[in-house]
């Protein structure tokens, strides 16, 4: 199964006590591949929400997973014009063909 997280998503799903925490255990147990772009990788929030060093540190963890895929996207759809920074999303999930694409954004 294909997967792509919103950047959200995979924050709040890093801490134990979440209740979004299955999402990454489902990650390391590989229930599913994990798609992400540099694009995505290079989003400023995860250093704002998890600080520069840890978050070096929990990416480069979760990069050496086999079921962590780098891919990038040849066409940028720009189907989200209400948040156009969420484009990189939807440019991922249809570039890897993906089962879910996974957000908190309603």
């Amino acid at each position: 199964m294909n997967v792509v997280l919103d950047t959200n998503v995979l924050l709040v799903s890093l801490p134990s006590h979440s209740q979004y925490h299955p999402i990454f255990l489902g990650l390391l147990r590989k229930d599913y591949n994990l798609f992400f772009t540099n694009e995505i990788l290079a989003e400023e929030q995860i250093g704002r929400r998890l600080g520069v060093e840890r978050t070096e540190l929990q990416l480069s963890q979760l990069l050496f997973l086999s079921n962590v895929h780098a891919i990038e996207p040849f066409y940028h759809w720009q189907l989200i014009a209400q948040d156009p920074d969420d484009d990189k999303f939807v440019d991922c999930a249809v570039a890897c063909g993906a089962d879910f694409l996974v957000t908190k954004t309603p």
